[in-house]
């Protein structure tokens, strides 16, 4: 039996705290090309199927480069999104931009990269338009947790997830309503036309 109770969190602002980076590194969008060879290293915690789904679905990568090393990232989106379990996407408002696996090395961390990174990020994503962005934590992943809180956003609502044996109940609380915030599963995903993973490696072989 799986039970999962995932905090949602929304920014709405860009905090001028985390606007600044440390000099030595370089902060930006990172091409499908970077992505991939970055992916090969196996410190990024990025597999192959991961990529190529993640670019299937046009979702974008934010890195913070020291030099050649890819010391954090955090990945966008607007499409539904994987969670874990991987049975269950994640969809939100069009509005919105969705922020999804944060990753920083370990020699790295304490110099709240994550949270220069998103903030950057958000700052890029609302000149395009968007209202801000949406993300979860686990309700026990204080680190995160902290993060999140420390760049200025707000919690919103919850999602309780209960599965066994591969059947889930999903209850999503009124705030997240309001953002656009629900979980699908695998057949709704796909009802919606937006590559999963086995579409997106047929997409990948396709372009070699």
């Amino acid at each position: 039996m799986r039970a999962k109770l995932l905090q949602c969190f929304c920014a709405g602002f860009v905090n001028p705290a985390f606007i600044e980076r440390p000099p030595q590194y370089v902060a930006r969008f990172l091409s499908p090309a970077e992505i991939r060879n970055f992916g090969m290293d196996p410190e990024s915690d990025m597999t192959e199927d991961f990529v190529a789904e993640a670019l299937a679905k046009g979702d974008e990568c934010f890195g913070i480069l020291d030099g050649q090393t890819l010391a954090a990232y955090s990945w966008y989106s607007t499409k539904p999104t994987r969670i874990r379990p991987p049975e269950l996407f994640l969809r939100i408002d069009g509005h919105y931009i969705y922020m999804y696996k944060g990753f920083t090395r370990n020699r790295y961390r304490g110099q709240r990269l994550h949270a220069i990174g998103k903030t950057l990020a958000l700052q890029a994503f609302m000149n395009r338009g968007f209202r801000g962005m949406i993300s979860y934590v686990e309700f026990d992943n204080a680190d995160s947790l902290k993060s999140t809180r420390r760049m200025g956003a707000r919690l919103f609502g919850s999602i309780f997830i209960f599965g066994m044996f591969g059947h889930y109940i999903v209850f999503v609380t009124r705030g997240c309503r309001k953002f656009g915030v629900r979980i699908e599963r695998e057949r709704e995903r796909a009802a919606s036309g937006v590559p999963g993973q086995e579409t997106a490696l047929r997409i990948q072989s396709g372009t070699k």
